[in-house]
């Protein structure tokens, strides 16, 4: 009835004098969405109700007018990252306080402030954006590290790329896409501190594996991001965009694990069908079908059987323990095989007389061995599993067993796989 009687005698505006301030409400509530909840579920009661009193028809219509009004008002105002975190929970936390319980001395419920105060009750206090710690930086790399490792996955493919010996390309191609990489990242980090809160981006991600975060959802930042924007077409194009991700990286991996796949079969070290190309589509069939079969059913054991992810746990480590052997490979190159060595563009350059391969490689391999070191005995990186240390062994075991068989299979029928590699691919 209160609010029938402020409609039916003030109309709405943008002052005070004997009128709705329109703009104070569409302020409070843009940021609150508890508010926001409250005054749109009292106006809609409102103009229900309104129909149910004994009135004149004239002042029937100028209440529900002007409740319509100030709803669209409502609904039009941009909104708070924090009301767009909140209003993704919804009702299923309450956002408003019973009498009782304001008389207890009890908070409105703000979601957002809630997962900050939780982490700091937890004894988490994130650090203000652009503070660099150095021990907390070191402990960060192999968090990102598999990340980063990722854009020079692609020299399995130079094989298929023209020019692959050509040295600066090679340093351009996996040093550029670093360095771009990096940068993007950066810029990503300094807008979530911009818009979504430094603070409340970490309180987001602790609390959540604490278990304690008010939040029912994990705090993806593209999740985030689409929060800010009310625009649904937006949203789903945010939301689409960042799903392509899995195409991309599901290709690298079709593409370079089929390729190691066809260059051992086309070495003899597996059957020589795997190297089987088509001359309709030009790509390596047996491969890929060696690759889908065992994805479909690993995918299967990973939809079905949530226990199987325990055994993969360690697969991060699996890429940077391959790259230790390419580069233990790099240091003794110039020393073990030096005509090889000679004949590639990479032996023009030396620091100190000694090649700069054999420096870079040791700068490499003390960076890798301090990852797995540190993904082998803190737990926090989610890959010291013994189980899935032990499958993973079985897995390597298996393919040393596989290119001992084959080579032995392959010198009885008089071939001796090891001339295959004795010498660099003509490109």
């Amino acid at each position: 009835m209160d609010i029938m009687a402020l409609l039916l005698d003030h109309p709405l505006g943008e002052g005070d004098a004997e009128t709705i301030n329109s703009k104070v409400i569409t302020d409070l509530t843009s940021q609150a969405w508890g508010l926001y909840k409250t005054v749109c579920l009292s106006l809609q009661k409102t103009i229900d109700f309104v129909d149910t009193r004994d009135m004149k028809g004239e002042e029937k219509k100028i209440i529900r007018s002007r409740a319509q009004e100030l709803q669209r008002a409502i609904e039009q105002a941009p909104k708070s990252v924090k009301w767009k975190l909140r209003a993704a929970i919804g009702e299923k936390i309450q956002w408003y306080d019973l009498p009782e319980e304001v008389a207890r001395g009890a908070t409105s419920t703000n979601a957002y402030q809630e997962i900050i105060d939780a982490a700091a009750k937890d004894g988490y206090t994130p650090l203000p954006w652009g503070s660099m710690p150095i021990a907390a930086s070191l402990a960060l790399i192999p968090m990102v590290v598999f990340f980063n490792l990722w854009p020079n996955w692609g020299t399995t493919l130079y094989g298929e790329v023209r020019g692959a010996s050509d040295y600066k390309r090679n340093v351009l191609g996996m040093g550029g896409a670093l360095l771009v990489t990096t940068i993007l990242a950066i810029i990503f980090l300094a807008l979530i501190a911009k818009t979504i809160g430094w603070e409340f981006y970490h309180a987001a991600n602790f609390t959540f594996w604490a278990g304690t975060s008010p939040l029912p959802l994990f705090p993806y930042p593209g999740l985030l991001v689409a929060f800010i924007t009310q625009n649904p077409v937006l949203q789903l194009w945010i939301l689409l965009s960042l799903s392509l991700w899995f195409w991309g990286w599901s290709g690298t991996v079709f593409l370079s694990s089929s390729r190691v796949i066809f260059a051992a079969a086309f070495d003899r070290v597996l059957p020589e069908w795997m190297a089987t190309v088509s001359a309709r589509f030009r790509t390596p069939t047996g491969a890929l079908i060696v690759m889908t079969i065992p994805s479909i059913i690993v995918s299967l054991l990973y939809s079905y059987y949530p226990g199987f992810i325990t055994l993969t746990l360690a697969s991060a480590a699996v890429i940077a323990i391959t790259y230790v052997g390419t580069t233990v490979a790099a240091i003794v190159l110039p020393y073990r095989k030096r005509e090889l060595f000679n004949a590639s563009p990479v032996s023009r350059y030396t620091i100190g007389g000694i090649p700069a391969i054999t420096i870079s490689g040791v700068i490499f391999l003390l960076f890798l061995l301090y990852n797995i070191y540190m993904w082998s005995v803190d737990a926090v990186y989610g890959l010291n599993s013994p189980l899935s240390a032990i499958y993973m062994l079985s897995l390597y075991i298996l393919a040393i067993v596989l290119y001992f068989g084959f080579k032995r299979y392959r010198r009885r029928q008089g071939i001796d796989i090891n001339m295959a590699y004795q010498e660099i691919p003509v490109e």
